[in-house]
């Protein structure tokens, strides 16, 4: 039976597949091109013998949609392994996403590798060595990778760069554009507030200079503290913000009439 989305495939299929998709779309000019590459992939898959245009059919859906799920729970590169994000950003604090887009960003507009790896060291950590200690604890974050920092990441970034098979970068890649597609959704009163407002997240400024806003209002202590708090709980409590401020302007303005 053959998968119908990216989440029916295996870890190894995936981290085979993808790189054959991604030279797919850089050479979707070119039908022979297109047309090895749709064998590998269905060779990879383990249907190399079925009929190719029935399996093309029905294969479709690989080069016209993306990884929307958590693809793995981790890899190995070297001696170190390297745990994923959970879905929804649901473990991830605030500098953490705020770094993650900047070089999103930056990887988007100028292709720059480092900064694509980057994004993946700054998500893709190892566990804390006494990982299972902190579940045991009242004060358990729900993360057990090693805390976010910048000199860390900018050495794996190296690393990964050197000896994370690309498939897997383009995995995590994909699963980042996906969370981070839902999460900017669920909040967009907060990142469509006004011209400004979003011409300073899409120079990535914003990011930083949201953390930086909430930590002056003082509800959730100094910029350091709002760096590593659960990054639902900052933008979440900025919507609430837009959505009473927002009703306020309201209520002034049907008074005036």
């Amino acid at each position: 039976m053959l998968p119908k989305s990216y989440k029916d495939l295996s870890e190894k299929q995936i981290v085979k597949i993808l790189p054959v998709v991604i030279q797919m779309h850089a050479h979707k000019d070119n039908f022979a091109y297109i047309r090895n590459c749709c064998r590998k992939i269905m060779v990879i898959l383990g249907f190399g013998n079925s009929d190719f245009f029935v399996a093309l059919k029905k294969l479709s859906w690989i080069w016209t949609s993306k990884i929307a799920h958590k693809p793995f729970r981790s890899f190995r590169v070297g001696l170190t392994r390297y745990y994923l994000p959970e879905e929804n950003f649901e473990n991830t604090n605030g500098i953490e996403l705020a770094m993650a887009n900047i070089y999103y960003l930056r990887f988007a507009t100028t292709q720059d590798t480092a900064a694509f790896n980057e994004l993946i060291a700054i998500f893709c950590r190892p566990r804390k060595w006494n990982w299972w200690w902190y579940r045991l604890t009242g004060n358990y974050s729900g993360d057990d990778r090693i805390a976010y920092s910048s000199m860390k990441t900018a050495k794996v970034a190296k690393v990964f760069r050197k000896k994370l098979p690309i498939g897997y970068s383009f995995a995590m890649l994909q699963y980042f554009e996906s969370m981070n597609k839902q999460f900017m959704g669920f909040y967009k009163e907060v990142f469509e507030k006004d011209e400004s407002t979003k011409q300073l997240f899409a120079n990535g400024e914003g990011w930083i200079a949201t953390l930086e806003d909430v930590a002056k209002d003082g509800v959730h202590g100094e910029f350091e503290k709002v760096c590593e708090l659960n990054a639902h709980t900052i933008w979440m409590y900025l919507k609430h913000n837009k959505i009473k401020t927002d009703e306020q302007i309201r209520q002034l303005e049907r008074n005036r009439d």
